[in-house]
């Protein structure tokens, strides 16, 4: 391994997940003695920068993708291809030269498909190997077989046999892809503990507008006219406001990793997204009944929601029919998330590819 090296690490912006499930990967490597330089935008660049105020941090823009309010959001990022095709194109550009100037000696990417190098050992995390559309499947795998080739690894934040958390979507793997199985990534380095109960609902709300004001507006609604149900909200917009509806109804922007951690282990059920990095989360916590509310249209989500409910492990429900009062009934009867099934193994992964840097 180079004497402490320089690691560029550089996380999609679509969401808090991607920065959120890097935050381990980066931790690990500085214990490592790694030089780590972040590269990413808005909230992800954000949220990092929290938690790892001392690093250096680069702007790299991302792919802009617009969701409609009237489209699907496959179709909506199908007819976006175009775009995300010269995104992808100058963020290559611009990784090759900050390469250079930076004198990186490896990058990883989190789904970043353009954030690679001729010259260095190149990774990207992803759990998206088997993209699920009902739009333009074949052509959205083609590309992203196409992309990933370029790397020299590609990490799934996930595990090969037995207990998994992303199905089909990673399994099978394409052969023409170097793949490792990482296991779960998740901020999260413990299971959590009750110590008190502070909260009936704990919503987690995330992903693209109007949808997410869409579900929050929905669920304080409905929790208006439930009695004797407290909740929170964490709204998912760092640097958001907070406030309180009522003596029932409390509404946080955003928490840190501590606090996020607390108030999870201090709530009945979970509502949230079930985006993978959310997923990845509820599991290494464990002990949670979690109702999951896929993004309308995001069918990543509504396969994800399906195969947790299949499992007994959560419930899923539209968003469009939602109600708590009938979807309360039934997460209790859910088994949860158990993070004895998860085993941390990242850690041996890292320190095998940085022993060939």
């Amino acid at each position: 391994m180079v004497n402490q090296p320089r690691i560029l690490v550089s996380p999609l912006d679509w969401g808090l997940g991607h920065a959120t499930r890097c935050i381990p990967i980066i931790s690990h490597l500085l214990e490592r003695n790694c030089e780590v330089i972040i590269a990413t935008h808005g909230y992800s660049l954000d949220i990092l920068r929290t938690e790892f105020p001392a690093l250096e941090y680069l702007e790299l823009q991302g792919y802009d993708i617009r969701y409609s309010s009237i489209l699907p959001a496959a179709m909506a990022i199908a007819l976006q291809l175009p775009k995300i095709d010269r995104s992808i194109a100058r963020e290559h550009k611009e990784t090759e030269s900050i390469c250079k100037t930076k004198k990186i000696d490896a990058i990883i990417s989190d789904n970043r498909y353009g954030v690679w190098s001729e010259h260095i050992p190149s990774i990207i995390i992803t759990h998206q190997l088997n993209i699920r559309t009902r739009f333009a499947q074949g052509l959205l795998r083609l590309k992203l077989n196409r992309h990933l080739s370029k790397f020299n690894e590609c990490w799934i934040p996930d595990y090969e046999e037995g207990d998994n958390l992303s199905g089909a979507l990673s399994h099978p793997c394409p052969t023409a892809i170097n793949v490792r199985y990482i296991g779960l990534l998740s901020r999260f380095n413990c299971a959590c503990q009750t110590l008190t109960m502070e909260h009936d609902l704990l919503v987690l709300l995330s992903g693209p507008e109007p949808q997410r004001s869409i579900l929050e507006e929905m669920v304080i609604r409905q929790v208006n006219q439930l009695d004797n149900i407290n909740v929170l909200i964490v709204r998912g917009i760092p640097g958001g406001k907070s406030y309180k509806v009522n003596d029932r109804i409390e509404l946080i922007a955003h928490l840190g990793i501590k606090e996020l951690s607390e108030k999870i282990g201090n709530c009945k059920v979970i509502l949230s997204r079930p985006g993978y990095s959310t997923i990845m989360d509820l599991a290494a916590l464990g002990g949670k009944r979690v109702i999951f509310v896929p993004t309308p249209g995001q069918t990543e989500q509504e396969y994800l929601a399906g195969y947790f409910d299949r499992e007994g492990i959560a419930i899923s429900c539209k968003q469009n029919r939602l109600s708590l009062t009938i979807e309360w009934l039934k997460v209790l009867a859910c088994k949860g998330f158990s993070s004895s099934l998860y085993p941390i193994i990242y850690k041996q992964e890292v320190d095998r590819w940085l022993q060939k840097i």
